[in-house]
């Protein structure tokens, strides 16, 4: 089973040499999403878990609640047309007002250096929730032996190792080897060139 943190890898490849320079709505498309479901089930049994009487062997977190853009609505729409893969949502929205990152110490202790401005930053709410709980949820319920899990989040860290200890194999799927790597069983599954530009 494959669990995708869809705003973590798209956060990621906006940040990472050689994909920032690429459209948001052409970083991650439905054909990325294809690719690399089909490469990540090579040589694997498909799930046994049925979604709403439907075999289901991916799920894909995006929030679908707040602020929507129009690429993560035609993203949502892309991933529920494609067989065997369910979409879980959540919500984006706005944190209640407070310093801007800009602030910093002058030094270990105060007084703070401020640039004074008041902003408000977006939140993403329940998507990591849901991808932990229906990590650990399968695995307790017997309903994959393999989890590929496609992230850089070290929030996931609790739940693979409840996977694990359910005798479940959690793979990193991910463009480079990080700390969860080395929670979940070894080696990282590189899905880079999935992602890359074509030059």
């Amino acid at each position: 089973m494959i669990f995708v943190d869809h705003s973590n890898l798209v956060g990621v490849l906006q940040r990472t040499a050689g994909f920032g320079d690429t459209p948001t709505n052409q970083l991650i498309t439905r054909q990325h999403y294809e690719l690399l479901f089909s490469r990540l089930l090579q040589g694997h049994i498909p799930s046994p878990h049925q979604e709403g009487g439907k075999p289901a062997y991916a799920f894909v977190y995006i929030p679908d609640e707040g602020i929507i853009d129009e690429y993560r609505k035609q993203m949502i729409r892309d991933v529920k047309a494609i067989p065997g893969v369910f979409h879980q949502g959540g919500f984006i929205g706005r944190d209640p007002t407070h310093r801007c990152r800009a602030e910093v110490r002058t030094n270990a202790f105060p007084p703070w250096r401020t640039c004074g401005t008041e902003c408000r930053e977006i939140v993403e709410k329940q998507v990591d929730v849901a991808l932990a709980t229906d990590l650990v949820k399968f695995a307790c319920k017997n309903q994959y032996d393999v989890a590929f899990l496609v992230t850089e989040d070290r929030d996931f860290i609790p739940a693979i190792k409840a996977a694990k200890q359910e005798g479940k194999t959690v793979i990193h799927a991910f463009l480079w080897r990080g700390k969860l790597t080395e929670v979940c069983n070894n080696p990282l599954r590189d899905i880079s060139s999935i992602f890359r530009p074509s030059t």
